[in-house]
């Protein structure tokens, strides 16, 4: 046993909070998977992609230089992924009339899924890294894979993965307060699965075996995505609070 697996299996055990053991503590957070038809729908998505994008280079551009441009264009980016977020709402529970992307495109995926994920150990202990300047080795990389056991806190990746893409070119991650999201656009190239694709995690490198994973969620039904026919698009927020009376 590696001394990594080493402290997983320590990590299983139950550790108090106040009244409450570990695994009763968590960060609220859920994952929305979305599958799109590629001829269709791949220009509006990726406009919208790229729009993030855009501001994310913008904001980080004013952040020291123009304070106020900075809040302003952070607000701007905040509201533009709400409201995608709430044309997705809309056709989950089946609004489909009136739905349309910015330019008017019909807004109409094949496949709305959505879960509460569950934050890994790997991902909570990182956050402190980031704030304490120990680690900038930072969760860029969306993972998808086919597998169905229920996450744990010890995960140490995806049950079955089958793809990983980067989010700083094939996605997007956003700062909202206390709210951190992230969403990632598979290519239509990833080959058809006959189960579907049925679990999602983020990670600090492309490297499967070296990497950690900062979180771990199962969808069903899975995504029925079809090569060169679909493409999966997968959406993260956490919830990020504070945890008092610890023991």
């Amino acid at each position: 046993m590696s001394i990594l697996d080493y402290f997983r299996k320590k990590l299983n055990r139950p550790r108090r909070v106040g009244s409450l053991t570990l695994e009763d503590v968590y960060v609220k957070g859920v994952e929305t998977g979305v599958l799109w038809d590629y001829r269709k729908d791949s220009i509006p998505v990726w406009n919208y992609i790229k729009t993030l994008q855009q501001l994310r280079d913008e904001i980080l551009y004013s952040k020291k230089r123009y304070p106020e441009v900075h809040r302003h264009l952070k607000l701007i980016k905040s509201r533009m992924i709400a409201d995608y977020e709430s044309k997705i709402n809309r056709i989950w529970n089946d609004q489909r009339t009136g739905t349309y992307f910015e330019k008017g495109d019909k807004f109409e995926p094949y496949q709305i899924v959505s879960n509460h994920n569950l934050p890994m150990w790997d991902g909570l202990t990182a956050f402190n890294e980031f704030i304490a300047g120990e680690s900038s080795d930072f969760f860029f990389f969306m993972g998808a894979g086919i597998g169905t056991t229920k996450p744990t806190f010890a995960d140490p990746g995806l049950e079955d993965e089958k793809v990983r893409t980067d989010m700083r070119t094939s996605g997007d991650i956003n700062a909202d307060g206390i709210v951190l999201k992230s969403t990632a656009a598979f290519p239509t190239s990833v080959p058809t699965e006959a189960s579907g694709f049925s679990e999602f995690g983020a990670f600090d490198s492309d490297n499967e075996l070296s990497s950690r994973m900062e979180y771990r969620v199962t969808i069903t039904p899975a995504l029925a995505h079809v090569q060169n026919v679909t493409f999966m698009q997968a959406s993260h927020t956490i919830v990020l609070q504070a945890v008092l009376n610890v023991e």
